[in-house]
């Protein structure tokens, strides 16, 4: 039987809490498992460890004492060797925030280019609102958030950095059989059916509607493909970024609708802390990024 880190502990408790009840609270066992750790320890050494000290308890024998700095040094070497062996861990996870369009239409093929470029790291992926993730960013649970804007209005905290992609205009669509006009200037359009009712896509599209003069109610359907089902049902425009619907419209599952002037463009933005971006998985991943075709 070999001596065990949990008999260097047991020992070093002992000796410092001079009772078996102090000594167990401080390694955070029971006494019972404490006593039967230095039974066993007495077992691998073929000696006591322990003897009774008139109102003192149990404390160590001479030849246990004689043990101590040995116990100290196993238990420093073990410190030691896990410290090590995290160093050769392979890099720590990569977490980053996505808004769910990106998550779902366009990360993907970033992350197959990452996942060539490092093979062994571990990535964590995490979608939700932008300004959710911006947020995590700023408490240290994301090294980065990638959204898609122009944010407006949107302070940098000063160990951050906010870098702009790839770019996608919005599209505006409806379900393949309804007749419903087109939005024309000094009219009223039918509602739009948009994801996030506070996000940039909401503000960019309300901001465009006023400039061409047009009258249409937003509502938010709660998410991209919420918004697919709802507008494919009839009654109603939606608007998504056109890498989002994409698909559907080459099926003609859904019709892009002509605008009387171009809808505003958006633009993929990564929020990051300072330094995350410069060199190591997240670059590449951002790489990637900038080369997407939105």
């Amino acid at each position: 039987m070999d001596i065990e880190l949990r008999h260097c502990r047991a020992l070093l408790a002992l000796a410092e809490q001079h009772g078996i009840a102090r000594a167990a609270k401080a390694v955070g066992v029971a006494q019972s498992t404490l006593s039967e750790t230095l039974f066993s320890l007495e077992r691998a050494v073929g000696f006591a460890v322990t003897e009774r000290s008139p109102g003192s308890g149990a404390v160590l024998t001479a030849q246990a004492m004689a043990l101590l700095p040995y116990a100290r040094r196993l238990l420093q070497v073990a410190e030691e060797t896990m410290a090590f062996a995290k160093g050769l861990q392979p890099e720590h996870a990569l977490a980053i925030g996505a808004s769910e369009s990106v998550g779902t239409y366009v990360l993907p093929a970033a992350l197959a280019v990452l996942r060539e470029r490092c093979p062994g790291l571990p990535v964590q992926v995490r979608t939700g609102l932008c300004t959710e993730l911006r947020q995590l960013v700023s408490a240290g649970r994301l090294q980065a958030a990638i959204t898609i804007g122009p944010s407006i209005d949107q302070t940098v905290p000063p160990d951050q950095t906010l870098l702009q992609l790839a770019s996608s205009r919005l599209a505006l669509f409806r379900a393949p059989g309804d007749t419903a006009p087109s939005p024309v200037a000094g009219a009223v359009a039918a509602a739009i059916c948009v994801p996030d009712p506070e996000g940039a896509l909401n503000a960019l599209l309300s901001t465009w509607l006023r400039h061409v003069g047009i009258a249409a109610a937003l509502h938010s359907a709660g998410s991209v493909e919420a918004v697919k089902r709802q507008v494919a049902s009839g009654g109603e425009l939606g608007a998504l970024p056109r890498y989002a619907v994409a698909v559907e419209l080459a099926r003609g599952e859904l019709v892009e609708v002509p605008t009387p002037q171009p809808l505003p463009t958006m633009v993929l933005e990564v929020t990051a802390l300072d330094g995350a971006a410069v060199g190591g998985p997240l670059a590449i991943l951002l790489d990637a990024l900038r080369l997407a075709r939105l």
